[in-house]
């Protein structure tokens, strides 16, 4: 069975979308991917995917 607590990746996403996204970085995806981007920033190297680019603009 699937156990999300068990799993790094959603304990991280959990820790950023209650407690380190402010909550107007909601409002816009671009406002969105560059909160993200910054809050990942602090805690290690961030690498964007091609694929995001064409949004971040």
């Amino acid at each position: 069975p699937y156990s999300p607590e068990l799993n790094a990746i959603e304990r991280l996403w959990k820790k950023l979308k209650y407690q380190l996204m402010p909550a107007y970085a909601w409002e816009r995806f671009t406002t969105l991917l560059n909160t993200l981007t910054s809050k990942l920033s602090e805690l290690g190297e961030v690498t964007y995917m091609p694929s995001l680019h064409r949004y971040a603009e």
